[in-house]
């Protein structure tokens, strides 16, 4: 008998807190809804997103478009979007030291001079390269191009997709 009525308790206990999540999700059809519906305080929800810190220099992930001249036979990239992701010049040299890529130290490079001469900021790609030693070697890399580090402040083109918060505050307010 002195070992029932915990058990009895214990089984109590388990009925009400099952009862409490059917009751709270009762009308629900969404297996994300259980209790977190009930969380009125946004900054327990919402994450705030990362932005630049202009004071250095920022790496930007972006996508371009390839258009081609059939008259002057001359190819052109223009940047459509920026990714979310970024990086300062810091954080994304050390994030490619731990990579393996082919044009490491050509990357290297074209990120510390663009870094030095277009306005804290640098444009690069994830995309297909041709190495220029052997061209029947193509890999996936990072690309700095430069035509799409030519001095334009893509994060103010009107033709480009920016997220908000990768906009200077000037844009924003």
């Amino acid at each position: 008998m002195n070992t029932l009525i915990p058990r009895v308790g214990a089984g109590v206990f388990v009925l009400a807190g099952v009862g409490a999540v059917l009751y709270e999700t009762r009308n629900s059809d969404n297996l994300g809804d259980l209790l977190s519906s009930k969380i009125t305080d946004p900054s327990l929800t919402s994450k705030t997103k990362r932005r630049p810190d202009w004071n250095v220099c920022n790496v930007f992930w972006a996508e371009s478009e390839r258009s081609f001249n059939s008259v002057s036979r001359t190819a052109s990239n223009r940047l459509t979007k920026i990714i979310e992701d970024f990086w300062t010049e810091e954080e994304f040299l050390k994030k490619i030291e731990k990579e393996n890529l082919p044009n490491k130290e050509e990357l290297k490079n074209k990120i510390k001079e663009g870094c030095s001469k277009n306005n804290k900021k640098a444009f690069i790609k994830y995309d297909t390269w041709r190495d220029p030693k052997d061209e029947k070697k193509w890999a996936k890399t990072w690309i700095y191009e430069e035509q799409e580090n030519d001095g334009r402040n893509w994060l103010e083109s009107k033709d480009v997709d920016v997220p908000e918060n990768l906009k200077p505050e000037s844009l924003t307010s």
